[in-house]
């Protein structure tokens, strides 16, 4: 049972298989065990004060005011994310109902430049080959929002039909003391 074993020191999620790349080495063997974990950047996030903080872009009310659900054919829809500066962006997850998916930007207000700028196409990543979009596209180097704290994101649709499509930021937020 989970109570009676011993206290964790490293997060598990970081051994998960779908998070894995690499030579696992073969049992009995001496051949090494070449094996890495794509989640290794949170690993600094783990135990320290920080807390996770998903934000969906565009929001599901957003998403139901059409009927059908989604965005218009080639419409964008833009938002804003106020977090605590001294955030960090980790990594973004994707979903869309048509082939052709959308295409994103995120631009920091504090840094004024572009955080993300990239196109989604379902079943296919255009730029890492990825056809998981359960994985979430961890970034390689975090990437930390400065004062004041606020994003800026930008979504269009790039089908030529309705899209009921969603994507999900990744954050670590400092906790905040009550």
């Amino acid at each position: 049972m989970f109570y009676e074993s011993d206290p964790l020191m490293e997060m598990p999620v970081l051994e998960l298989p779908s998070l894995q790349y690499g030579s696992m080495g073969l049992p009995g063997t001496t051949f090494r065990r070449n094996n890495f974990s794509l989640a290794e950047t949170l690993r600094p996030f783990l135990w320290s004060n920080y807390a996770p903080y998903l934000f969906v872009c565009p929001r599901t009310s957003v998403i139901n005011a059409q009927a059908p659900a989604g965005i218009l054919a080639f419409q964008s829809y833009e938002d804003r994310i106020t977090l605590q500066p001294g955030s960090f962006l980790v990594g973004w997850s994707a979903y869309s109902s048509q082939a052709a998916g959308f295409r994103f930007q995120l631009y920091d207000v504090g840094a004024q430049d572009y955080v993300l700028t990239d196109k989604w196409q379902n079943w296919t990543d255009a730029e890492a080959g990825d056809t998981a979009e359960s994985v979430p596209h961890l970034l390689p180097d975090p990437y930390v929002v400065v004062s004041p704290g606020q994003l800026l994101i930008k979504v269009v649709n790039l089908a030529t039909v309705t899209n009921d499509f969603q994507m999900v930021l990744h954050f670590c937020s400092p906790k905040v003391r009550q």
